[in-house]
């Protein structure tokens, strides 16, 4: 009896390693190339990449109570050394929240794509008056559509969005300095947009808006990927000194490889703890792909979520300059 139930710890202790390897192995995703052949598996998996460190984690103590001690510690001590070195890389692409700073600019984003109920325009507006934000941002807007009268009237700006699909509509207290939108790829246009706009105390500041597609759409992406570092490092030529924000749907946490490219190459910064906000249901499960972004000398004071009928939980985020 003690040799059978030996040789079942044995094997489990083996299946259990082998899991704990693979886990191991999703997390290192992010290192893989887009245009490597596991290149699109690659960029499904690294926005999870922290859930599989302690998942490996979790199996190396698994592992080390079967009887496999040796492996076990080498499991564990992979998976959460892979794990600080994924903390000290975002780490220097971030920056913690402020909030002893007085905040000039509050901005809420929400993906509102919502096929619920009719109502769902009129809810997502009342939820997001109750914090009654300067510029309120929306993506896949089409189901505001519904609502759009009753935006113009709450806002004195509303950008343009004549009929669905409607990909992206801004709408501001104060009338911009500014404002355009341009396409990132070929297939889906008015992703990104753009204000030029100043706060009551007279800072002048440009909002970037995207919606990026999803990162393993292979020979979309990567373009998609250096268009947008591209306008970002056009708001460092046209205004040196002007603060920038950048909120959107990248659809991709801050630590997967392209984020990782985009913060980099462009200097601008994410938060520091992270916010998550898809799927709206999943909470375990749920990543910060809606994300918001500052330039040097901007400050985020605040960050809190609120819930939709969108499948995006939506962001209100409190703004200091310096």
């Amino acid at each position: 009896m003690s040799q059978i139930m030996s040789r079942i710890r044995s094997r489990l202790a083996g299946a259990f390693t082998l899991a704990a390897l693979l886990c191991i192995g999703a997390s290192f995703a992010r290192l893989v190339p887009s245009g490597h052949l596991l290149g699109p598996l690659a960029r499904i998996l690294d926005s999870f990449a922290p859930w599989f460190v302690i998942l490996a984690m979790g199996l190396g103590i698994v592992t080390y109570l079967l009887g496999a001690r040796r492996m076990a510690m080498v499991l564990y001590l992979l998976a959460m050394g892979h794990g600080g070195v994924m903390l000290v890389d975002h780490r220097a692409v971030s920056q913690p929240l402020a909030p002893g700073q007085l905040p000039e600019l509050r901005v809420a984003f929400l993906n509102a794509q919502s096929d619920s109920h009719p109502q769902a325009a009129t809810e997502i507006l009342a939820q997001v008056a109750r914090y009654n934000p300067d510029i309120a941002v929306f993506a896949e807007a089409s189901a505001l559509w519904p609502a759009r009268r009753a935006l113009g009237g709450a806002y004195r700006f509303v950008s343009p969005c004549p009929a669905p699909p409607c990909e992206l509509m801004i709408a501001a207290q104060d009338t911009p300095l500014r404002h355009w939108t341009l396409p990132l790829n070929a297939i889906w246009d008015d992703r990104y947009g753009v204000l030029e706009a100043q706060t009551g105390q007279g800072t002048t500041f440009f909002l970037s808006v995207a919606h990026l597609t999803k990162p393993w759409f292979s020979g979309i992406a990567e373009g998609e990927v250096a268009q947008l570092i591209a306008q970002y490092r056009w708001f460092e030529e046209e205004a040196p000194r002007a603060p920038v924000i950048a909120v959107g749907d990248f659809n991709m946490a801050p630590w997967a490889r392209h984020m990782e490219q985009i913060l980099t190459e462009s200097g601008l910064r994410t938060l520091r703890a992270p916010v998550t906000t898809w799927p709206q249901d999943a909470v375990m499960l749920r990543l910060p792909i809606d994300q918001v972004l500052v330039s040097p000398g901007v400050h985020v004071t605040a960050v809190e979520t609120f819930s939709t009928p969108a499948n995006h939980l939506g962001l209100i985020v409190d703004i200091a300059f310096d």
